[in-house]
């Protein structure tokens, strides 16, 4: 079981990892530096943690065999424009921007 999860990891696009990684430390930067001159923050210590959870994740998913993916890759298709198209109809407009659901 240990052994086949760092087969795994040898088989990861590392570049793209890395390349992924410094994105997310250039935008934690960025967040900092908005952040600094505010009274109440928490910005930055919320990016971090998404940041680790989607790092978490990207290594689980990565090692989940994606021929899964491709029986239902269509019904996900259908199902994400559907939500997107119902966004349009049913969502609520915020600063202009109609994005959400109530």
């Amino acid at each position: 079981m240990l052994r086949n999860i760092f087969s795994n990891f040898r088989r990861l696009d590392w570049i793209l990892i890395i390349a992924v990684f410094l994105l997310f430390c250039l935008g934690l930067a960025a967040i900092y530096s908005v952040d600094l001159g505010k009274e109440q923050g928490g910005n930055f210590e919320k990016q971090i943690v998404f940041g680790v959870l989607g790092f978490l994740l990207l290594f689980i998913l990565s090692s989940i065999n994606y021929s899964g993916w491709r029986v239902s890759g269509r019904t996900l298709y259908v199902l994400t424009l559907i939500l997107l198209v119902s966004v349009l109809f049913f969502g609520s407009t915020i600063r202009g921007t109609r994005g959400w659901f109530n």
